[in-house]
């Protein structure tokens, strides 16, 4: 063999060499599609997006599966039921949250019921203030009232006049 020819060959087996490890390192995918064939690709297969294939490794290892691929409505169903997880995760943490803050203000049962001598204190403002507002409104009623008594008074004394004044003229 002559050296071009074998420097040639040798560089092939080198390029050979090289690529053999990302060769090796590809995935399979396999599936059975709907006709119960065996489908197998160095891609995701598809024919088989319906329905799970399986990622194996050069070595016939599963690496993973592949689930279904959605349609739209499934998809923004999945994505709803996401969504109600996470608002009900919010919502306990915030629940957790709260009863910590609870709990920091008011360590023992004794914290607690020391508080009732300002909630009664509280309970009487309102208390008072109420008692205010219904005077308050009392006294509207009472001129409301006074107000219907005068205008009926004054229609009273205003018929006779207008049926007097209608004679005059």
């Amino acid at each position: 063999m002559s050296v071009p020819r074998r420097l040639n060959s040798l560089v092939f087996a080198l390029v050979a060499v090289a690529m053999a490890p990302s060769v090796l390192a590809q995935s399979i995918y396999t599936c059975v599609d709907a006709k119960g064939h065996r489908l197998t690709s160095d891609r995701p297969i598809l024919e088989c997006n319906d329905r799970e294939q399986r990622e194996l490794s050069p070595g016939g290892r599963v690496v993973r599966s592949i689930g279904p691929s959605m349609s739209p409505n499934e998809r923004a169903a999945e994505e709803e039921k996401a969504r109600l997880i996470a608002e009900e995760d919010k919502r306990q943490a915030e629940t957790r949250k709260r009863d910590r803050v609870l709990l920091t203000r008011y360590p023992t049962q004794a914290a607690h019921d020391k508080d009732p001598v300002k909630i009664k204190a509280q309970v009487a403002d309102i208390d008072r203030q109420l008692a205010s507002q219904q005077r308050f409104i009392a006294n509207q009623e009472s001129e409301k009232q006074r107000i219907i008594v005068r205008f009926n008074a004054e229609r009273t004394r205003l018929v006779p006049l207008w049926k007097g004044a209608e004679i005059a003229h």
